[in-house]
């Protein structure tokens, strides 16, 4: 599991970045999916990023949190690219408005799915 505390959109970690070269005129179609929980109901939302910036649609929803426990909540992103030339990466960002936000990288008892960030460069 990686865990962010942060009021900004912000990388959870390096180490889930997809990093992939492209041709200048190819299409690049970057997703992600999977569970994501927070402990606190706060606002909490996750992006993907592409070389480090948001793009696309933001998940952004109200998480609710029954007592102490984290509530798993699913997400699914996906962004078309055409992209300059060369090395690229995609990553997940996230962020909240005053919680922990957990994305799900490990099997885990309370997430419905594991996040993953994946792109296809056509070619």
């Amino acid at each position: 599991d990686l865990t962010i505390t942060s009021t900004t959109p912000a990388e959870f970690n390096t180490e889930i970045r997809t990093e992939f070269i492209t041709w200048a005129e190819e299409a690049v179609i970057v997703g992600s999916a999977g569970a994501y929980a927070v402990n606190a109901t706060v606002n909490a939302a996750l992006a993907l990023a592409l070389d480090g910036t948001a793009v696309g649609n933001v998940v952004q929803q109200t998480c609710f949190v029954p007592g102490a426990s984290m509530w798993p909540h699913n997400a699914a992103l996906l962004y078309v690219a055409a992209l300059t030339e060369g090395y690229h990466f995609a990553t997940l960002l996230g962020y909240s408005t005053s919680a922990t936000v957990t994305a799900f990288g490990a099997a885990n008892a309370a997430a419905t799915s594991i996040c993953r960030v994946t792109a296809c460069v056509r070619g």
